[in-house]
C-alpha cells in the first residue's frame, strides 16, 4: 500500500472534528474497504481523538498495511506542531501489484517495507488555508527488485524536506462518498537527500456543485517530479473517488507509475429513488510515457450511515477488459 497517499484520510477526521464544540472533546472513527477484480483489497481504519481542554490530537490507523500514528500539538488557533510515524510490513508503494498494458505483471514485481518518520509545524493564517513544513526520515526496505541499481540506492535511508498548502472553501462536506460543494486545492513538494536527491511534487484542485437532484464534481492534478523510480515514482489510476490521490477513472489502482503527468477527471451523480444514484465518470491522463482516457459507472447507497457502491470502469480502447470494483466506507464521531 502506497501510505504516504492515505494520510489524507486523517485530514478529512480533522475537518470532521473541527465542526464540533470548542469545549467537547470528540473521538472520530473513519472506516472503509475497496475491492478490485484484480484482487487488490483497500481495507483503511482510522480512529482520531481530540480533547479540546489539553489543545492536543491523537490519529492512529490501519491503513491497508500501513500502521500510522500521528500525535499533534495545538500551541494556539494559529499554529501546531505535529510527529507522524508510518511502517509499511508489505506493498509499499504497490510493490505487489505492477501492471503492464493493463495485465498484472509479476516479472516486474517486488518486495517493499517502508519506515517514515514525519516532523512538522502547521500554520493556519485562516479558516481556509493551512500551510505546512515538514522534516521526513525515510527507509525503504527494497528486494526483489530486477533492477539492482535501483535496488543499491535504498542500501542507506533518505531524508526529507517538505512544504504543503492547501485551501478549503465548501458548503457541506460528505465524508462518506468523499465529495462536497466547493472547492478544495492543495500543492505539496518535497526534496529527498541520499544515496541519490530526488523530487516529488504534486498540486492538485477538486470542485463539486448540487443542482437539484444531480451533484457534479470533477478534479485536475499536476504531477512532478525528479530522478524518480519505480518505487518512489507518482501512482496513477483507480475507480474509487478518492481525492486528492491521482485516479484515473477505468483503470486498476496505482496502474501507471508516472514522473509526470497532468490529470483531469468528471463525474456526476443522480438521485433515483431514496438514498439510491447512479454515477458516470470519465478521466484523461497525458504524460510523456502515456496518454490515454477511461470512463467508468457505478450503483450506490446511503443506509444506515454506511456509504457502499460498486460499478465497473472501462479503459480505453474496445475489447479491454473492465476492471469491477465495490466500495464501503462508515463514519463514527463520539
Amino acid at each position: 500500500m502506497d501510505f504516504s497517499r492515505y494520510v489524507w484520510l486523517a485530514v478529512v477526521a480533522l475537518f470532521a472534528l473541527e465542526s464540533t464544540p470548542s469545549s467537547a472533546q470528540g473521538t472520530l472513527v473513519l472506516a472503509n474497504i475497496g475491492y478490485e477484480n484484480s484482487g487488490f483489497v483497500a481495507p483503511a481504519v482510522l480512529m482520531v481523538r481530540a480533547t479540546r481542554s489539553n489543545d492536543s490530537r491523537w490519529t492512529i490507523g490501519l491503513v491497508g498495511t500501513n500502521l500510522l500514528a500521528e500525535w499533534e500539538r495545538i500551541a494556539n488557533p494559529r499554529w501546531s506542531t505535529l510527529v507522524r510515524g508510518d511502517v509499511v510490513w508489505r506493498n509499499a508503494n504497490m510493490s505487489d501489484f505492477i501492471y503492464t498494458r493493463g495485465l498484472r505483471d509479476e516479472s516486474r514485481e517486488y518486495r517493499n517495507r517502508t519506515v517514515r518518520l514525519t516532523g512538522a509545524v502547521r500554520f493556519r493564517p485562516s479558516t481556509r488555508w493551512t500551510a505546512e513544513v515538514r522534516a521526513i526520515g525515510l527507509y525503504e526496505f527494497v528486494d526483489e527488485i530486477a533492477n539492482t541499481a535501483v535496488s543499491e540506492l535504498w542500501d542507506a535511508p533518505y531524508a526529507g524536506l517538505g512544504v504543503a498548502l492547501a485551501y478549503r472553501h465548501v458548503l457541506s462536506d460528505d465524508v462518506l462518498q468523499f465529495r462536497w460543494d466547493g472547492l478544495k486545492a492543495s500543492t505539496e513538494t518535497t526534496v529527498f537527500v541520499g544515496p541519490e536527491t530526488w523530487v516529488k511534487s504534486q498540486t492538485w484542485i477538486g470542485v463539486g456543485t448540487r443542482a437539484g437532484p444531480v451533484f457534479f464534481h470533477g478534479s485536475g492534478w499536476l504531477l512532478l517530479g525528479r530522478n524518480l523510480n519505480i518505487v518512489t515514482r507518482h501512482l496513477v489510476g483507480g475507480s474509487w473517488d478518492l481525492a486528492p490521490r491521482p485516479i484515473l477513472y477505468g483503470y486498476h489502482f496505482g496502474e501507471f507509475r508516472l514522473d509526470r503527468a497532468l490529470v483531469a477527471n468528471g463525474g456526476m451523480d443522480v438521485r433515483l429513488a431514496g438514498a439510491w444514484e447512479i454515477g458516470i465518470r470519465a478521466g484523461y491522463l497525458s504524460s510523456p510515457s502515456e496518454t490515454t482516457y477511461g470512463e467508468a459507472i457505478r450503483l450506490g447507497s446511503v443506509w444506515q450511515g454506511v456509504a457502499f457502491y460498486g460499478g465497473l470502469g472501462f479503459p480505453e480502447g474496445v475489447g479491454n477488459d473492465a476492471v469491477g470494483f465495490v466500495w464501503m466506507s462508515l463514519a463514527l464521531l463520539q
